[in-house]
């Protein structure tokens, strides 16, 4: 076997990415030899995939090594957006090329060739997972069927809690259905979010009733549940039935947390006394838009009320 000398900072290099563990003594042995085969397989995959542009030599230095963390990043966000590219290693592989192909075609890309170039770049920029398909759950007690249609990002933190009581708001997007409400939530980050949306045709339920949500400061949203009510468009004709219908939801939803919770109507509030208690938002709704329809919310607790005999 011939061995010949070899700088000790190559054969560290090797051992820095796990491909050596051998003695570092200066000497290319049959280990050192393999290993530097191995990075040059490497570092043709990382090239393939234009994570890497430099030679194909073996040697595992800044440029090898930013570009393994490159595709580390790239197998890390495919992972996190139902991409399965499996191991996050940093070396682009038959199941990490085909899983780029994967997102390019889901992305619309218009070549389909496994290499990190600027337009699957701006694609991965552009991306939006798609919403999970609303399903529906078991209608509790009679009356409404409520969607479950959980999101799965940042606006849902999936901190338990062991509500309280709970918070009626207004989403102030005048037309905006809850399901739009639920896709507005469930494609990024909105450093916000509530338990339900109601509209004038359904519920949704987009975190659930053991997690917080982001709907009314620290305190609130730590301690209490959250609708928030879709509101009519302002120069809809139809707009008092859709409100009637989103009121008539919303009281029936209060009503059944009411009983699981054992609460009683001095548990329900609105974001107005939230913010006039805690002091931390400074909103006021549903003041406005239950005053726009001859509503109060003392109306609202009576109706519920009624529903809790």
């Amino acid at each position: 076997m011939l061995i010949t000398p070899i700088s000790k900072d190559w054969q560290t290099d090797l051992a820095s990415i796990h491909f050596y563990d051998g003695k570092i003594d200066g000497l290319c042995g049959d280990k050192t030899r393999a290993a530097i085969a191995k990075c040059k397989e490497l570092q043709a995959d990382l090239r393939e995939c234009g994570f890497y542009h430099g030679d194909i030599d073996g040697w595992p230095g800044n440029q090898t090594l930013a570009g393994m963390a490159a595709c580390r990043d790239w197998q890390a966000w495919l992972n996190a957006h139902d991409f399965d590219c499996g191991k996050v290693d940093g070396w682009p592989g038959n199941k990490t090329k085909a899983t780029l192909e994967e997102f390019q075609r889901a992305a619309g890309c218009k070549d389909i060739d496994h290499i990190v170039g600027p337009e699957t770049i701006a694609a991965r920029r552009n991306y939006r997972r798609p919403a999970p398909a609303p399903t529906p759950l078991p209608i509790p007690g009679g009356g409404y069927e409520i969607i479950q249609g959980l999101i799965n990002n940042a606006n849902r933190p999936r901190i338990h809690i062991d509500p309280r009581g709970l918070v009626i708001h207004a989403t102030a997007t005048p037309g905006a259905t809850d399901e739009a409400e639920h896709d507005y939530f469930a494609i990024a980050y909105r450093a916000a979010s509530a338990h339900d949306f109601i509209d004038w045709d359904s519920i949704i339920e987009i975190i659930p009733d053991n997690e917080m949500a982001y709907h009314a400061g620290p305190y609130a949203n730590a301690h209490f549940l959250s609708i928030e009510m879709c509101e009519p468009a302002l120069n809809d004709p139809d707009a008092p039935r859709k409100f009637q219908e989103v009121w008539n939801r919303t009281v029936w939803r209060a009503a059944i947390w009411c009983k699981k919770f054992g609460w009683g109507i001095d548990e329900l509030y609105t974001h107005h006394m939230i913010s006039d208690t805690y002091h931390q938002t400074t909103h006021t709704d549903p003041d406005a838009f239950f005053a726009r329809f001859g509503k109060n919310f003392d109306m609202f607790r009576t109706d519920v009320a009624a529903q809790l005999i």
